[in-house]
């Protein structure tokens, strides 16, 4: 059987890996660093296809690299004047659906959306006359980390009218603005947006809404590391018997182990990872009927430079 992986998504003998990584914190492990677009694979070997996302890659000591999605709602829309109609959008992510935002969202350490709005005699009114919908399918009727029908003003009374809950809500004649930064899982990935015209707004009323991308952060995983002090040390797997292992190395040696499985009774299989050369790193693999095998994978990156290498 031979299998045709082109334009899957997937490589392998059997179209079985993916070929994109899951994060832009998995591409910084393969050594990237510059801040550009890519394309991922949110879950890996499941049923999305690949997208496109810009990383932000960090330092290794400091926060992890930024999966960035990025949407189709320019800065500073105008969706309230005396002239205007009710006013509704619906907002695209590259090629992302709200299924593939949430899968993002999900593994994701935590995720946040930063959103505002701008104001001149064009109240706000959450939940009345302004409301969002998220990937996750549910009202959004707040701006940030607060309770439904409020902004962070109106938390701790500090709006300029402090017994509304929002600054917008004052209705002044002169430019205010409210902002926050959404962070539940509910409410992140803003898919439409929802602007009812208030009655008896002045000539002088405008509002405008600007939403910040979504953004997502991966545990850093180069902060859980496992440092081996002796050119003796392994990793041993008990127990593994199918599925799929993935991990990440850096070494200065010239030869190591890396990954041993012993047999942990008669005629269960066995497989050892290591690296045997600069170049050249050896799979040795003994099979529940007794069968040893082994493979060869030669790398045109050295191996032992003392940056990381992903093996999946």
């Amino acid at each position: 059987v031979i299998c045709n992986c082109e334009n899957t998504g997937y490589i392998g003998q059997n179209c079985h890996f993916a070929k994109y990584r899951k994060t832009c914190e998995e591409l910084a492990l393969l050594g990237y660093s510059r801040n550009d677009v890519y394309l991922i694979d949110i879950d890996g070997n499941g049923k999305f296809p690949p997208a496109h996302v810009k990383c932000e890659f960090r330092e290794i000591e400091a926060d992890s690299s930024i999966t960035v999605v990025e949407h189709n709602l320019p800065s500073q829309v105008d969706v309230r004047s005396s002239s205007g109609q009710d006013f509704s959008f619906r907002i695209k992510y590259r090629e992302f659906t709200a299924e593939m935002l949430q899968e993002l969202i999900s593994h994701s350490l935590y995720c946040r959306q930063y959103i505002k709005y701008d104001c001149n005699m064009a109240p706000l009114e959450l939940h009345s006359a302004t409301w969002f919908i998220s990937s996750s399918n549910d009202a959004v009727d707040f701006l940030g980390n607060v309770s439904r029908g409020y902004c962070p003003c109106g938390v701790n009374a500090t709006c300029v009218n402090p017994t509304q809950s929002c600054n917008c809500d004052a209705n002044e004649n002169k430019w205010h603005s409210d902002e926050g930064t959404l962070v539940d899982p509910r409410s992140l990935g803003i898919m439409e947006m929802f602007f009812l015209q208030q009655k008896d707004l002045t000539e002088e009323a405008q509002g405008r809404i600007t939403l910040g991308p979504l953004e997502c952060v991966e545990t850093n995983t180069q902060r859980y590391v496992v440092t081996f002090t002796t050119s003796q040390s392994y990793i041993e797997v008990p127990g593994w018997r199918k599925g799929d292992i993935a991990f990440s190395f850096r070494t200065t040696g010239t030869s190591a182990i890396l990954l041993f499985q012993p047999p942990i009774r008669p005629n269960y299989p066995s497989f050892m990872v290591a690296l045997t050369s600069e170049h050249e790193l050896t799979f040795n693999f003994t099979l529940n009927t007794g069968t040893t095998r082994k493979l060869v994978i030669n790398s045109k990156r050295k191996l032992n430079g003392g940056e990381w290498h992903k093996i999946w």
